[in-house]
């Protein structure tokens, strides 16, 4: 009987355990009682706005014992600097001041203009940065100005038209700022929060836009980047965002389908992603495929039993290969279903698509069965291919990512979300529009 009862109670430990282990995998919202390492965030706002739209978002950072600053840019919010005072360089500084003042390395977030910023920052002091996270934030490339970049983006709703200027054309706010506000900035926000938005508006200096970025290319490509993509921004378009990110060389991506400013509307979807990031496991990071990097060879078994040898199988066709850690969770259900759900627009433009886990032949056969998969799974016992492709850990699981590469087996494109995994098919299908 004693042993029947301690039977028991093992297999009651046992549940309670993968219980709390793969709720984070079950939600796309999961993590909030993951337990992390502290970090220190230094956050810096974009244009027209102040550290105040930081507030839901450091809330729950620090709930989880992380240090977060936000910075506040100079003649912006409670800031009352002289106009004069307002260029690059000092907000460069101020953030530089922040960064400085901490004990050790932080992680660097920036927002639309503070992209920017966090990049000429980051690129002098790379030694501070532990990471450089955008949230749909320009990305100037050396000797560009953000002037130069956002000129580019023919689908911004931010025209000269919506646009009041000061006489010396020294600053620039909005024209009927409760309409134009919340249609730019936050169409997805309550009326409270973009009341806020509204309420804090101040004329934006713009020298600072005008005034390009100088910096060793070199150690910008040596940092550890992220950027989050906000879909349904209309300030810096999805597809300008998608742009930037290719240029830049940035490969850990992350989406949110929101406005441009997803820390007001949408704060637990920025913290997870933020809180998030200090759960991954770097070790991968050192053998991660790049863009314009040709994959190894490898051969696996798919869920019937046949071999996929990647010389023969990948030759001469555009294939998507996506990572994801098990089979049957909702986060990777919902992944695969998507993928399923877009497999005619992936076949009609050429393009195979190929899932891979450790999973065994007999589960990868069971998941496809029962969720009518029309593409193969691949079966990775040890996980030495997501190892070769270098595809991070993340929450203690094997991470979620998905490479696009072409009939030449080089990687064209790369996409990181591992609490999204439906995200993937669409992020692909964005990719790929422009090339098919």
């Amino acid at each position: 009987m004693r042993k029947t009862t301690e039977k028991i109670k093992g297999i009651v430990l046992k549940i309670v355990f993968l219980s709390f282990l793969f709720a984070g995998i079950t939600s796309c919202n999961a993590s909030d009682d993951n337990k992390t390492d502290p970090k220190t965030f230094v956050l810096v706002h974009g244009s027209w706005q102040t550290s105040f739209v930081w507030d839901d978002v450091k809330q729950q950072l620090e709930n989880q014992g992380h240090q977060v600053i936000a910075v506040e840019l100079q003649a912006h919010g409670t800031d009352n600097s002289p106009l004069a005072e307002a260029t690059l360089a000092n907000y460069v500084s101020r953030v530089k001041t922040a960064i400085n003042a901490v004990n050790g390395k932080v992680i660097l977030v920036g927002h639309s203009f503070g992209g920017a910023i966090i990049t000429q920052t980051a690129t002098e002091i790379p030694n501070k940065i532990e990471k450089l996270v955008y949230i749909a934030g320009f990305v100037p490339p050396s000797g560009k100005s953000v002037f130069e970049l956002s000129s580019q983006d023919k689908s911004s709703s931010i025209t000269p038209d919506v646009l009041l200027f000061s006489t010396d054309g020294t600053t620039a706010t909005f024209k009927n700022p409760d309409v134009t506000i919340p249609k730019i900035f936050c169409q997805d926000g309550t009326q409270k929060q973009n009341d806020l938005l509204i309420k804090n508006l101040k004329p934006e200096p713009l020298a600072p836009h005008g005034t390009p970025l100088q910096y060793d290319k070199m150690v910008f490509e040596s940092l550890e980047k992220y950027y989050i993509y906000t879909t349904e921004d209309r300030a810096i378009s999805y597809a300008f965002q998608q742009k930037m990110v290719q240029e830049a060389g940035i490969t850990n991506t992350f989406s949110i389908q929101s406005g441009h400013s997803p820390f007001v509307s949408q704060p637990k979807e920025v913290y997870t992603i933020l809180n998030g990031l200090t759960t991954i496991n770097d070790l991968a990071m050192k053998n991660e495929l790049k863009i314009g990097d040709k994959i190894p060879n490898f051969s696996l078994q798919d869920h019937n039993g046949k071999t996929f040898n990647s010389v023969t199988d990948l030759e001469g066709v555009t294939s998507v290969i996506y990572f994801y850690p098990k089979d049957e969770s909702g986060v990777c259900t919902k992944e695969a279903c998507a993928f399923r759900d877009s497999y005619q627009d992936f076949t009609a433009a050429g393009i195979q698509v190929i899932g891979i886990n450790s999973a065994g032949i007999e589960s990868h056969k069971q998941f496809a069965e029962k969720n009518n998969l029309p593409f193969r799974l691949l079966s990775d016992p040890g996980n030495k291919v997501i190892k070769q492709f270098g595809v991070k850990n993340a929450l203690f699981l094997t991470g979620r990512e998905t490479f696009v590469v072409n009939d030449k087996g080089i990687v064209v494109h790369k996409f990181r979300d591992f609490f999204k995994g439906e995200a993937h098919a669409k992020e692909v299908l964005q990719f790929l529009k422009p090339v098919k």
